[in-house]
C-alpha cells in the first residue's frame, strides 16, 4: 500500500524565469520543473521523508533518495506521485504513519507540480473524484454492513477506536458512528479506503479498494511496523469490502447527490 511520508520546514520560493528545456509529460516546462523540485522541494523532503522512504524495507515504498537527481527520478517513475496537483497523492495521501503537508508544504509541492502539469486533467481529477464518491455513500449501508464494529476491533494494545477515534495517523476509527462515517467520506479519512489508478498519461481513472483498515493491523509484524497486530475476522473484512462494493456501484452509475465543491468535467 502506498504510505507517502511528507516534510517538515519550507524554503523561499525561487523565480525560474528565462531557464529553457524540453518541455516536462504534462506539457510544461521541464527543465524548470525539474530544478525548481533539486533546488527547492528535495531540500526539504530528504530531511523528513528519506529516512523511512529511502528504501523499500519494512513494507515502505522507495520513493526517493539522498541525492535530488534520483529522488526526482524515482518520484517520476511512480504512479500518482508526479501529476497535477488534484491528482497527485503526494498532496492528498494526507496523514499516515508519517505526516501531512503544512499549508507552506503544500503550496511549494502544487508549485512544483504545476510547473510539471500546467494544464488542467481533461478528465474527472481524482479530488473531484473523491468527492463524489463520499456524497455516493450511505449511512444506512455503512450500518447495514457493519463497518462501524471496526472501532471495537480488539488488538494487542486494546480496540482500533482507543487510537483511532479522532483520526490519528489518518484512519477515523471511532466509537461514534454518525462521525465516523462522515470523516470517512472525506478527505484525507476516505484515502485509507481507496487507492487511485492512473492511466499513462498519469491522469486519475478509477479506484481500487485500499485495504488498509485490514492490512495494517494484519502486517503489523511482517513489515516491522510499531502499529498493533491483530487478525481481522472475516466477517469483518467482508463488512468494509460490502460497503466499499455497494457504494461504488452508486458511483459508477452517478446515483448520488453532485458534491459542491465538485467541479465536473
Amino acid at each position: 500500500m502506498l504510505l507517502v511520508a511528507l516534510c517538515a520546514g519550507c524554503g523561499d520560493t525561487i523565480s525560474t524565469t528565462g531557464l529553457q528545456g524540453e518541455g516536462g509529460e504534462g506539457g510544461g516546462d521541464g527543465f524548470s520543473a525539474r530544478q525548481f523540485y533539486l533546488d527547492q522541494v528535495h531540500p526539504e523532503l530528504v530531511q523528513s521523508c528519506a529516512i523511512c522512504h529511502k528504501s523499500s524495507a519494512d513494507c515502505t515504498p522507495k520513493l526517493m533518495a539522498e541525492d535530488g537527481e534520483t529522488s526526482y527520478d524515482t518520484l517520476k517513475s511512480l504512479p500518482g506521485m508526479v501529476t497535477h496537483p488534484d491528482n497527485s497523492n503526494l498532496i492528498h495521501h494526507g496523514a499516515h504513519t508519517g505526516p501531512t503537508l503544512t499549508l507552506a508544504q503544500e503550496t511549494l509541492t502544487r508549485e512544483w507540480l504545476s510547473r510539471e502539469f500546467p494544464t488542467k486533467p481533461i478528465k474527472r481529477t481524482q479530488v473531484q473524484a473523491l468527492a463524489l464518491l463520499g456524497s455516493c455513500m450511505e449511512f444506512d449501508e455503512f450500518i447495514d454492513t457493519g463497518v462501524y464494529k471496526f472501532a471495537y476491533q480488539q488488538t494487542q494494545f486494546g480496540p482500533c477506536g482507543a487510537c483511532h477515534k479522532t483520526g490519528e495517523a489518518g484512519a477515523w476509527i471511532g466509537y461514534n458512528p454518525e462521525e465516523m462515517f462522515v470523516k470517512n467520506t472525506r478527505l484525507p479519512w476516505i484515502k485509507r479506503l481507496v487507492h487511485p489508478v492512473y492511466d499513462k498519461d498519469k491522469e486519475f481513472i478509477e479506484f481500487r479498494p485500499s485495504n488498509r483498515f485490514i492490512d495494517k493491523p494484519e502486517l503489523s509484524n511482517q513489515c516491522g511496523s510499531a502499529h498493533p497486530s491483530a487478525l481481522i475476522p472475516a466477517k469483518l473484512e467482508q463488512s468494509l469490502v460490502d460497503f466499499l462494493a455497494v457504494s461504488m456501484v452508486h458511483y459508477d452509475a452517478e446515483n448520488c447527490a453532485t458534491p459542491a465543491d465538485e467541479d465536473a468535467p
